[in-house]
């Protein structure tokens, strides 16, 4: 912050003649007040001061703490150019970032948390292929889908036993057709799936049985969802889909709440 006050000139000795004359001194003085008038110190101690026009002022809603080295925002930090704010750099990078359950967006995917556990949208590129060589232990929350086979030890499942599955998955917002299950559409001709969703913040469930069924070619697949049951108010809708040659089983929650949902799957050959 900048302030420019007026010097009074007093002359080089006393009553020399050479000083400003009382009338152009009190000009001065006058002046001098009314710049310091247009100040104002307003926000706690420690805000940070900023112009606006011809005025200073200072904000609570951003404060430098100088005990603690902190500079504390209550705001939203937005990009005056869309695009072009880093937060940190490749040499100097952000030590710890905290974030609440409301989470953070990631392009068009927002990531957020519940119980101590992470849920984003995911997509996989069929076409990419990873390799798991060398991992000694894996545990797995949901389901997992083989197109080749699946060795154990020295035990082989049988088809039988892949052929029955179950998951879970948790929604945390109302946002439609969130993915619940995937599974190649190559390994499906038919499938039944049983799954019962539950409010968690009420005694609100529902479940519903849905048939699946590949279409000729091979390309989409057609659904049939009954008997749905309710306790309490109905919770989501259900959808199946085919997109990335995956068949997708969605629901479109109606409440903005965290909805467990269990999914039992059964392939028919």
């Amino acid at each position: 912050m900048s302030l420019t006050l007026l010097n009074i000139d007093i002359g080089d000795l006393a009553n020399d003649g050479t000083g400003d004359p009382l009338r152009v001194a009190f000009e001065k003085i006058n002046n001098n007040f009314s710049t310091i008038s247009s100040l104002n110190s307003g926000g706690v101690e420690g805000s940070v001061q900023f112009k606006s026009g011809n005025i200073y002022s200072g904000s609570a809603n951003l404060v430098f703490d100088s005990a603690l080295n902190f500079l504390k925002l209550n705001g939203t930090i937005i990009p005056k150019v869309s695009g072009l704010l880093n937060l940190g750099e490749a040499n100097a990078r952000i030590n710890e970032l905290f974030v609440g359950q409301g989470g953070f967006n990631l392009g068009n995917i927002n990531i957020g948390e519940a119980g101590n556990i992470i849920f984003f949208p995911t997509r996989v590129d069929p076409g990419v292929f990873s390799s798991l060589a060398g991992i000694q232990n894996i545990t797995l929350v949901g389901n997992v889908s083989l197109n080749q086979t699946l060795v154990i030890g020295t035990v082989t499942p049988t088809t039988a036993q892949l052929s029955k599955l179950t998951a879970s998955y948790i929604t945390t917002t109302n946002a439609p057709n969130q993915d619940i299950f995937t599974t190649p559409i190559e390994q499906l001709n038919a499938a039944t799936f049983k799954i019962n969703s539950i409010e968690t913040n009420s005694f609100n469930q529902q479940s519903v049985t849905i048939n699946v069924t590949k279409r000729p070619g091979g390309a989409n697949v057609n659904f049939v969802a009954y008997s749905t049951q309710f306790v309490g108010t109905p919770i989501t809708r259900y959808n199946v889909d085919v997109a990335f040659g995956l068949v997708r089983v969605q629901v479109s929650p109606i409440p903005n709440s965290t909805i467990g949902h269990k999914i039992y799957m059964e392939l028919e050959s």
